[in-house]
């Protein structure tokens, strides 16, 4: 699929608001062109960009940075740490939203060979009910007719024949969470840029000219103030608002924070109930001025012969080590007591990565097959059975009781 067409490049749209006003509907356009941006005005998003299906996330991200440069930065894309990632990988957003809710419109080659394009083209507000998206009511779709066209300039597309008996419902919902290599090929997809918001990365021991020991004997406290500050804000005085504005893959040393944020301010706070704010320790952490964005970042710090000016993995492959059970761990479980995060701490196997709460609950469309865990996840980690995991850590978190019914 690296050879299929590259769209990113030249794929961003900048979308017209005056087409609300447009006397045509959706289900009248039958190549389907006015959906994309009709939905991402619908969600108070301006700009869209096209992946190809073999385009993975470094050349999106380098794509959308060349025409920030340009432009001025006005976009931010929601991509994952791995730049090899495809472009409908697991990933969240600056505001913890899941990538489900980023794509607006698909094109896929299903098992009967059929080239179709397909997307939302009925929805209604939510918001009343807690979403923060519309809420998704029909899913339409349209075929290309002339299958033996190579240029997508002339390619036409048409409703479907009846005996095709392709349910683009069924489909919009399976593919967007239901695992991949299953339901066809994605050729392209449409996917909802969101406005360019400064980034703020915070490392532990690594800004100061070199990492310390001072700083390594404190690495506990920062991994505590960490999921502190991302799952339990209260505990530090900071407001939900500049905590989900905040995230980290699992690494040990980094804090991605998108926005206005205070984590220098509640990182001295954190110090002072530890009784041990002084100078040295509040220098471990430091933010990186100057950065642009994630991918940016990304580039400069990560560059290597093999791959120059390519977005690394981070963290690069690695195995997890002697590990029984991947989990989401419910914010509900964490809310109802202060131990419970040191809990994660003493049993987790690694790092947390904190790229879940906020609106990956209510950032749905209520028409994906997304699991509720994920959505009511604080974050996600490994455990051994040392502790016994299944028989005592996960009782604790999930209920049990319905044993015909594993939770979601």
């Amino acid at each position: 699929m690296n050879r299929y067409t590259h769209y990113a490049p030249t794929g961003i749209t900048n979308c017209d608001a005056s087409i609300l006003g447009s006397s045509s509907t959706i289900a009248e356009d039958l190549s389907l062109s006015t959906q994309p941006c009709l939905l991402s005005l619908a969600k108070n998003k301006s700009s869209l960009i096209r992946v190809g299906g073999g385009e993975n996330f470094d050349k999106v991200y380098r794509a959308v940075i060349a025409a920030n440069e340009e432009e001025g930065y006005k976009y931010h894309v929601v991509g994952g740490g791995a730049g090899t990632w495809g472009g409908l990988g697991k990933v969240v957003s600056e505001v913890q939203q899941e990538a489900d809710s980023m794509v607006v419109q698909l094109e896929m080659v299903l098992p009967n060979g059929a080239h179709v394009k397909f997307g939302p083209t009925d929805w209604e507000d939510a918001r009343a009910e807690g979403f923060t998206v519309p809420r998704t009511k029909v899913i339409s779709g349209v075929c290309r007719s002339n299958p033996d066209e190579h240029d997508e300039e002339n390619w036409i597309w048409e409703r479907c024949p009846e005996d095709f008996d392709i349910d683009f419902n069924d489909l919009w919902f399976a593919v967007r969470g239901g695992g991949g290599g299953t339901w066809g090929v994605v050729t392209s997809v449409l996917l909802q840029l969101h406005d360019y918001l400064p980034v703020n990365p915070y490392l532990f021991n690594i800004i100061i000219p070199s990492p310390t020991e001072e700083c390594s004997a404190i690495a506990p406290q920062f991994a505590e103030f960490k999921a502190q500050y991302i799952s339990a804000p209260s505990l530090l005085n900071v407001t939900k608002e500049r905590s989900l504005a905040c995230g980290s893959p699992d690494v040990a040393s980094e804090i991605w924070c998108y926005g206005d944020d205070d984590v220098m301010q509640a990182w001295t706070r954190f110090l002072d109930m530890k009784n041990s704010t002084n100078p040295a320790n509040v220098a471990c952490l430091g933010s990186i001025p100057g950065t642009s964005g994630y991918a940016e970042n990304s580039i400069i710090y990560t560059s290597n012969d093999r791959f120059p000016g390519k977005v690394a993995d981070s963290p690069a492959p690695m195995t997890i080590g002697p590990s029984v059970a991947g989990v989401l761990v419910p914010q509900s479980w964490l809310d109802e007591s202060e131990e419970n995060i040191k809990i994660v701490q003493e049993h987790a196997t690694n790092t947390p990565y904190y790229a879940f709460g906020g609106a990956t609950a209510s950032g749905s469309d209520q028409a994906n097959s997304l699991s509720q865990a994920h959505r009511d996840a604080a974050f996600m980690t490994f455990f051994s059975d040392e502790a016994n995991f299944w028989g005592n850590l996960f009782p604790q978190m999930f209920d049990i009781s319905d044993k015909t019914n594993f939770p979601p």
